[in-house]
């Protein structure tokens, strides 16, 4: 069968596609460091807590780390939409139970957040087993997700199954793909609790040492998972990041490049520039996760094809609803922080 045959006509766009591509990896940018902070932040007092460790005291800020990063998945996930729609919505509907399930699951995590934190017993513990323990689930059906709607070729699996209970099973690329995502929240998560542990104590917190190698540590195993994943890449799209591709190439060596820069001030204890050269790699690596999304669907798609009826209004709402949105809640948080300081 034809792949081609089975993906929909895209809907038209009211502006150019660059804005939509642009605003989709700002905001998805944003969304990464946020869930990397709380997936790799509750695993981490989950197992200081298995070793009969105290909380890590960032740790309580965990159900306001959910609410954040739920909140910041949105827009990248409806710009998405606009540029994918096509292929988001087909392969949703082969996942539908899961991809369905997502809701109550993420209802269940907040809760259990909040259980965690208003328990220091040994429930706290179980609470917050539970709420990581749906958060890696929930990341493993959007790994699935992300993955399956850049393969036409598999929807046809419909008309065998067409109940909606389809996983992405047989992809290569899932598994190297999902434990590299795990593996960078547990670093950025590391480099997060020096960064509290600094601006709570001072630069002579003892906190913070340990934390930077755990970050080094973390990032050297994700990186040998990153390797993995572009191994299992197909052959025309992995080459095109060893030379075949100038822009490609620059885009993930250079990202690379940054990241062991990073790992060297960690180990020797060089906490803000860690952290900016980690922006700058995140920053790199969802430009390179772009590029490979964009190869994958290069010979049936691209944006360019889709049709623009232009319409201002809208977009213009959106992006002062954006701006302003985003202000009050810098404002809450700052408050928050005060308050609780």
């Amino acid at each position: 069968m034809d792949p081609t045959g089975l993906i929909p006509s895209p809907d038209t766009i009211p502006v150019h596609w660059g804005w939509f591509k642009f605003l989709l990896l700002f905001t998805f940018l944003l969304h990464l460091i946020l869930m990397n902070l709380m997936l790799g932040g509750g695993l981490l007092a989950f197992f200081r807590r298995l070793r009969g460790g105290e909380t890590p005291p960032e740790a309580q800020s965990l159900p306001v780390l959910i609410a954040l990063t739920v909140n910041l998945g949105i827009p990248p996930l409806l710009f998405v939409q606009v540029l994918y729609g096509q292929f988001l919505y087909s392969s949703s509907v082969l996942m539908a139970v899961a991809w369905i399930s997502v809701i109550p699951l993420l209802i269940l995590a907040y809760y259990a957040a909040y259980g965690f934190v208003h328990r220091e017993s040994r429930w706290g513990t179980l609470w917050l087993g539970l709420s990581t323990l749906i958060m890696l689930v929930i990341g493993f059906f959007l790994s699935n997700n992300m993955t399956l709607m850049l393969r036409p070729e598999r929807w046809a699996v419909y008309f065998d199954r067409p109940g909606g209970s389809f996983l992405n099973w047989t992809e290569p690329t899932l598994l190297p793909r999902y434990l590299h995502f795990l593996l960078a929240s547990l670093a950025v998560a590391s480099l997060g609790r020096a960064v509290f542990h600094r601006i709570r104590s001072g630069p002579a917190a003892e906190e913070i040492r340990p934390a930077l190698r755990h970050f080094a540590g973390f990032s050297l195993a994700q990186m040998a998972m990153g390797v993995l994943y572009w191994i299992t890449l197909p052959g025309e799209i992995g080459g095109l990041f060893l030379g075949g591709s100038a822009m490609h190439t620059a885009h993930l060596w250079t990202g690379i490049a940054l990241a062991l820069v990073a790992l060297a001030a960690a180990w020797r204890g060089r906490l803000w520039t860690s952290v900016g050269l980690l922006a700058g790699t995140m920053l790199l690596m969802v430009a390179v996760r772009d590029l490979v999304r964009t190869a994958y669907l290069e010979p049936v798609f691209s944006p360019g094809e889709l049709i623009l009826r232009q319409q201002l209004s809208p977009f213009l709402l959106f992006l002062a609803s954006f701006v302003l949105v985003g202000a009050v809640i810098f404002w809450m948080l700052r408050q928050a922080w005060r308050a609780r300081a």
